[in-house]
Parts: C-alpha cells; structure tokens; sequence
C-alpha cells in the first residue's frame, strides 16, 4: 500500500508491506487475486479473492486500515479483516465528496462465479450490498461490524461474449470481456452506490457484449446493540444495513435492436455531488472500430433506464489485437477507470482513463477529461 505524504503525487510517499501470511490471513501459497480499493473518511478498504494453493476459491478478504496512521506515516497497528466465503470481487465503495460521510462503508460484488447461473442460460439479477461499521479496531469487545443485504435488478445479467474486432468475429483472437463482477470501483455520492459490470446484452449466447450501470440507495438503522453498547464511546457506533433500493439502471444496447452494433465492455461509472454521471468503456465492431476507449454522459435529469447519446470516443484503437495466454484468452489492457474533480471554486468534473489497441501485441493508455460547459449539453 502505497499513500501520498501529501496532495502532490510526485512528491514523497508512505509504502507499507503487509505480510498477508505473517499475519494469518492467508496461507502459505495461498494467491492473494483481484485487489479492489475504497476508503471513507475512517478507513481504507482492500479487498481480494483468496484462492487456496493457489487454485480454489476460499473467498474473499476484506481489510479494514486505518486512514488517518497510514496518511501520517505511522505504523498501522493491530486492524481487523473479515472472510466472505461466499462472495467473490468485492468492491468497497470511495467516498470522494468531503460533504458526504455516512455512517457505514459499503461494499457491493455481484455473485459471479460462486453462483454458476451468472455464467448459464438463465443469468443472476442480484446485487449484494454489505455495509461495514466502526471499522477501526480497538478491542475484541466491540469489533467492527459487517451486514448485507441482496437486491435485484432490473435486467438479467450473463456471462459477456468476447468481443468482435476488424478482421476477427469468432475464435481465440475475440477481446476477453471478462465476467460479470464489478470490474471498475464503486462509488458513494449523496446518498447513493453507481457502479456497473459486462454483460450478454440479449442473453447468454445470444447477443455481444455490452455494458450495465445502476444506482441503488442503501438503507441503515440506528444500531447494532449487541455488537456496540447504547452508552459510552461506541455508542450507535455500529449500524447495520436493512434494505436498498435500486433508484436507475442502463443496460446499454441490451436489446435485440442493438445486435451487430458492435461490443462496450469493462464500464467504470462515476458521479458528481448533483448526481450527473459519466461512463468510460471500451467498445469495438468488426467492420472498423478496433478495441477502443469511450464514454458517455448523463444528466441527472435525464429519464431513468435510458442514455442521452451513444458516447463520443477517448481513444481510438490502431489495430487487430491478439496476445494468446496458454488459456486462450486475448488479454488486454482490460480496465477503465474514472474520478470526479471537486476542485474548489471551479464546476465538477470527470477525469477518465481507458485503454485501446496500438500495434497487434501492445496497447496504450488516454486520460481525458470531460465537463458539462454548455447548457445544451446532456
């Protein structure tokens, strides 16, 4: 973990080692696989699937650091984490708005693959929403507190087919689109989750790849009396998670009106204080458009389950990519990656990253910004 000594990202840095095997969360050669990343305004949240041996799946970690020792350079101390065996590719949410500190982090994954349905015929419509509270640990008396909850959404979502590219529209050459975990981080804006995953847009085998993002309001009560007392310093400090609703969801192009228009696949969704979003992916067709970096933006106002446009390009792909590992998967720069700008004195912002092809064994990276500076704009 490595954190800023101060706003500066060129300047100094603290780096701390954590020895997962030394400290008995994970065996010896046990392979510590997809680390996600969130923080609030008390800890940072790192999470990552725990497979045994390196092969089977044991669940997923979840370490609770704390946020204001590691900022100082200070020794991190004793800190809790918790096993989720049932879950896989959490994503703890960032909470990137200083007005906003809710009482618990939360974290949302999809059931991916511990749920073989996700990857069937028949699709998984869940979203898992668990909230952690009083996460700093001082005494085995009153540990930190972990709840959950499942909601479903709107549109089924299924395991993604690769994507098409110019020159390539079946085999081991289509783009690897992952699976439908939360691919890009999840955010806490006001009240509300965004995050989105890859799916099939018209169902598993029938349709291309295409891209969901959704909102969901989550709900916390006072306090978890058993685990923090109603008096003295952990005082309503432990509130569960009851309930969430699923305040907008877009599957883009999931309909069959959309069939051979192309792949967008690996969505990453960010909003701002107002609760206008922006969406980074990649997209490709097999007529012209070789893996590519995009986005789209939506106002708040915009009519929910709907886009206002079909997305303006950040970076066009140069060429057919393909890069075999010995599982035939074309492997690529396969993650996007958005931040909003809270600036003082100036209007929120997006800043927003993707990858596209370059030569066919290499691939580059666009950051780019994007602001709404016209009236007329979404």
């Amino acid at each position: 973990m490595a954190v800023s000594q101060t706003s500066n990202p060129i300047g100094g840095w603290h780096i701390y080692h954590i020895n997962l095997v030394g400290a008995k969360i994970l065996a010896t050669g046990d392979l510590a696989d997809y680390p996600t990343l969130g923080q609030d305004r008390r800890a940072i949240y790192v999470s990552f699937n725990d497979f045994a041996a390196g092969t089977t799946f044991a669940g997923s970690r979840l370490l609770l650091l704390p946020k204001a020792k590691m900022y100082g350079g200070a020794p991190i101390g004793s800190f809790w984490y918790f096993l989720i065996p049932t879950l896989d590719s959490l994503q703890p949410a960032n909470v990137m708005n200083p007005g906003d500190n809710p009482r618990a982090e939360f974290v949302v994954s999809t059931p991916n693959f511990v749920n073989s349905s996700c990857h069937g015929l028949t699709g998984c419509n869940t979203l898992i929403i668990n909230a952690v509270s009083n996460p700093l640990f001082v005494s085995p008396i009153t540990p930190p507190e972990f709840s959950q909850v499942t909601i479903s959404t709107v549109h089924s979502y299924f395991l993604p087919p690769g994507a098409v590219q110019p020159g390539c529209t079946s085999g081991p050459c289509l783009i690897d689109t992952g699976d439908v975990r939360i691919s890009g981080e999840v955010t806490y804006a006001s009240g509300s989750l965004y995050g989105a995953l890859t799916t099939d847009g018209t169902g598993s085998g029938k349709g291309e790849a295409h891209f969901m993002w959704f909102q969901v309001k989550p709900f916390l009560n006072d306090n978890n009396n058993t685990v923090c007392p109603l008096s003295g310093p952990f005082a309503n400090k432990c509130p569960d998670i009851i309930g969430a609703e699923e305040l907008n969801e877009v599957c883009y192009k999931c309909t069959s009106g959309f069939l051979n228009a192309g792949s967008e696949y690996y969505p990453t969704v960010q909003p701002d204080p107002e609760g206008n979003v922006t969406v980074v992916f990649n997209y490709s067709d097999d007529a012209s458009l070789f893996p590519s970096a995009g986005y789209s933006s939506n106002r708040v106002t915009q009519a929910l389950g709907d886009m206002h446009d079909a997305g303006k390009s950040l970076q066009a792909g140069l060429a057919l990519y393909e890069v075999l590992d010995p599982n035939n998967l074309n492997r690529w720069g396969d993650y996007t990656a958005a931040a909003v700008d809270l600036t003082p004195g100036t209007m929120p912002s997006f800043w927003i990253a993707g990858e596209s092809s370059r030569t066919i064994t290499t691939f580059q990276t666009a950051v780019g910004r994007n602001a709404y500076t016209s009236v007329n704009q979404p």
